[in-house]
């Protein structure tokens, strides 16, 4: 999928997910299963800042302190955000659309700069983490995978802007295979 139809894409999911809905019908009682979405928040704290699509490694020059521990730090906050949702999705704690929501938008944010700390051009960020040489070995799959999962995150977030819970399950899954592919791939198992 082009980059740029990709980023235009992921913009707009944003920006829908910080818009408050107009509704002139009351709404139904809420179950445990079905949470009304969350009012909107400030678009300073709703709106993911970036998404992976819309990042750029870091310009030329300009250095990073620690690109390895800035991606490491960005993971960890993808995978709480993951346990909070998939808690959520597998019955574990009871659904709260708008946790979710917070959820997935700290998902986006920090996979998004998680990402800016991976280029072609920076293949020597391997020594000291678990990033396989094989992601610059093979930097065009690394990235295919990068997109199947913002697809997949895509598709949650629109379920997700629902508050039904049945229609973020299936949503779920994706995501959380897309993650598991990449680490297959390209990470090395943890000790």
């Amino acid at each position: 999928m082009n980059k740029t139809i990709l980023s235009a894409i992921l913009a707009a999911l944003a920006l829908s997910a910080c818009a408050p809905k107009a509704d002139n019908n009351p709404a139904p009682a809420q179950t445990e299963q079905q949470a009304a979405p969350a009012e909107a928040a400030p678009a300073a704290e709703a709106a993911p800042a970036e998404t992976p699509a819309e990042v750029a490694p870091p310009a030329e020059g300009e250095a990073v302190a620690d690109p390895i521990k800035a991606r490491q730090d960005a993971f960890k906050k993808v995978g709480e955000a993951m346990g909070v949702m998939g808690d959520m999705v597998k019955g574990d704690v009871a659904f709260d659309a708008a946790a979710f929501n917070a959820a997935l938008a700290s998902m986006q944010e920090a996979g998004g700069e998680a990402f800016k700390h991976f280029s072609a051009d920076n293949n020597t960020a391997t020594e000291g983490s678990k990033a396989k040489p094989e992601i610059w070995e093979k930097f065009n799959e690394f990235e295919a995978g990068r997109d199947k999962m913002m697809e997949a995150v895509i598709a949650l977030n629109t379920a997700a802007q629902s508050g039904d819970l049945e229609q973020i399950r299936p949503a779920f899954g994706p995501v959380g295979g897309s993650c598991k592919a990449c680490h297959e791939s390209f990470k090395l198992p943890n000790d």
